[in-house]
């Protein structure tokens, strides 16, 4: 039984409900009749506890309504059947995917739609259907919960004559055992089924009818829960972004993966790509330095000390491994790099010093040998063809070929003849000049030694080092660096102003959605259900956008790498990172408007 102890509502110092006394009874029909905005539908939310602001009690099987806990509240609330003036079916979806939604049993469906002459519109959509068509199912959508108490607000305002005495003859059918029914109206057609018809005026109420079942209990029964059920309407009413908002969120998420790969990848790709040349991981240092301060802390991949030969007025240099020597660059020497220990390189100088050699033409060369240490090398390759403050440059970068450089009187730059042998063959006769070494470092480890500033600044600044490639690729790592900064800083301005502008557009999507959000809880779908719900409605959406923005972003980085050989893709587990960031930005850009629709009364969204 459900009992009104001089309830009374105020709405801007209006009187809407005056003091009423009133008891509604199972197995019952009750009307209430008056004009539009009499208090019909006010009365009906504060008895269905949507309006929980009001004078006076409410009783529920003795129990004041105001007491309910949050479960018993929504026990409550799931045992009431709402039909409103709209029939709010998801257009986009069948009349039998509608019904599962409320419940999940199609032998039941059937039976009531069979009952109500609507069966063979199941495999239909509500748009295929007339008012009357709809406002059948919209009552077999109230009774199929065997919900305790049915409320109808002007069920058929919107039906001409004929179909609301068809509508009336339908509810008339009704097994009506242990519920109560209340019908807000001000139509005439509902006098022959009701039990108890309620004049409302002017916030008084008064009874023009009454033959009631005495019964004053209702059975109150719980309801199943409805995520399976979300998730399936979540994903066949799945959210299609406007195409100008898709395209700006494709195109923002491409600058997203293109950004971690340039941030994540470039300052690597691009110094692999140029170590196939030049070997910026080389360093020379002091032997007392190497044993401090490097030797236990990176990676060393080979060590060479600094080994010189003389013979015949002419000095001999050692030559590094090939992806240790600067003689790899392309077009720094003709013929080809020594493969052999019995192999050697000379430059310009030294052939033109050599007299038997000054008439040969170069390809003559490159087959001639020369006598070192008693022992026949074979000339593969020549140094020279460049200006000479090319060579200042090439030669001053390491210190076990400054000795190469030596300035006249008047400061041009001369540079002595040279012969260059692999550095196994060297370091049998050659003689060991200094302490300094020459140190080949994993490429990854030559970044953190140049990075760090301390250690940076007391190896390279100091006395005891002579650097490479130092100046070269700080200036690159700088360059990188400031590269990264703004690619991060444009991509933090770009997430933050596509958050506003995708909050304000899933504000107005969810505005146009206040009254489904609402009735949706009418229909005995908790807030959490909707909020996951519309959720994932995105969420499908999104994954749609994610995946084209990651095939954009393919071949993109393929394009790149074809075009300039440097490799930005990202691995699989980045890949996969960024995703899960992605999404959870997303959420949160649906989360913030979303909460506060989730706040607003159910009254304020359905009107």
């Amino acid at each position: 039984m459900i009992r009104l102890n001089n309830v009374s509502k105020i709405f801007s110092k209006t009187i809407v409900l005056d003091n009423l006394n009133l008891e509604l009874k199972p197995n019952n029909i009750y009307c209430f009749k008056g004009q539009s905005g009499s208090g019909k539908t006010t009365l009906l939310n504060l008895i269905s506890g949507l309006d929980s602001e009001y004078d006076g009690t409410i009783l529920i099987n003795n129990v004041n309504l105001k007491d309910f806990d949050k479960k018993e509240l929504e026990l409550y609330k799931s045992n009431i059947g709402y039909m409103m003036q709209k029939n709010l079916l998801y257009k986009n979806i069948t009349i039998l995917d509608n019904l599962l939604l409320i419940e999940n049993n199609k032998d039941k469906i059937k039976k009531l739609t069979k009952r109500f002459k609507v069966d063979k519109y199941l495999d239909k959509k509500p748009t295929e259907l007339s008012g009357g068509e709809l406002q059948r199912i919209s009552l077999i959508r109230a009774l199929l919960n065997e919900t305790k108490i049915i409320i109808l607000d002007e069920p058929t305002s919107n039906l001409d004559h004929k179909n609301s005495m068809i509508f009336a003859r339908f509810l008339k059918s009704i097994d009506i055992t242990n519920k109560i029914i209340i019908i807000a109206t001000h139509k005439e057609i509902y006098d022959n089924i009701a039990n108890c018809i309620i004049r409302i005026e002017f916030g008084k109420i008064s009874i023009i009818k009454e033959n009631l079942i005495n019964k004053t209990e209702i059975r109150f029964q719980r309801k199943k829960n409805k995520k399976s059920k979300i998730i399936k309407l979540a994903w066949t009413n799945r959210h299609k972004s406007n195409i100008l908002v898709k395209i700006f969120l494709i195109i923002l998420l491409f600058l997203i993966f293109f950004a971690f790969s340039y941030v994540i990848n470039y300052k690597s790709s691009y110094l692999a790509k140029q170590l196939e040349e030049i070997p910026y991981n080389v360093i020379d240092v002091n032997e007392y330095k190497f044993e401090e301060k490097l030797k236990n802390n990176y990676r060393i991949k080979k060590v060479y000390d600094n080994y010189k030969y003389f013979e015949n007025e002419y000095e001999f240099y050692p030559l590094y491994d090939y992806e240790d020597s600067p003689f790899k660059k392309e077009g720094i020497i003709k013929g080809y790099f020594p493969k052999n220990n019995n192999e050697i390189l000379v430059n310009d100088e030294f052939i033109k010093s050599v007299s038997e050699f000054s008439t040969k033409s170069y390809d003559e060369i490159l087959t001639s040998t020369i006598i070192i240490h008693n022992k026949e090398y074979q000339i593969s390759g020549i140094v020279g063809g460049e200006s000479n403050n090319f060579y200042f440059n090439f030669y001053s970068r390491y210190y076990a070929y400054k000795d190469i450089l030596n300035f006249s009187n008047n400061t041009q730059i001369l540079i002595k003849p040279a012969v260059f042998i692999k550095y196994d063959e060297i370091k049998e006769y050659g003689i060991k000049v200094d302490n300094n070494k020459v140190v080949s470092f994993e490429p990854d480890d030559i970044i953190d030694i140049y990075e760090l500033s301390d250690l940076n600044k007391e190896i390279f600044g100091g006395s005891f080092i002579y650097t490479v490639y130092s100046n070269d690729l700080s200036q690159v790592l700088t360059s990188i660096k400031s590269q990264t900064n703004i690619c991060i800083a444009i991509s933090i301005i770009l997430l933050v102003i596509s958050m506003f502008f995708l909050i304000n557009e899933v504000s107005l999507e969810l505005y146009y959605r206040k009254k489904e959000i609402g009735y949706l809880q009418l229909f005995h779908f908790t807030k959490d259900d909707i909020s996951f719900m519309i959720i994932f409605e995105y969420l499908f959406d999104f994954i749609i956008d994610i995946m084209i923005a990651i095939i954009i972003y393919f071949f993109a980085i393929k394009f790149i790498y074809f075009q300039s050989g440097l490799d930005l893709i990202l691995p699989l587990n980045n890949i996969i990172l960024i995703v899960f960031i992605l999404f959870l930005y997303i959420y949160i850009i649906i989360e913030i408007p979303l909460i506060s629709y989730m706040k607003e009364d159910v009254v304020k969204l359905i009107k």
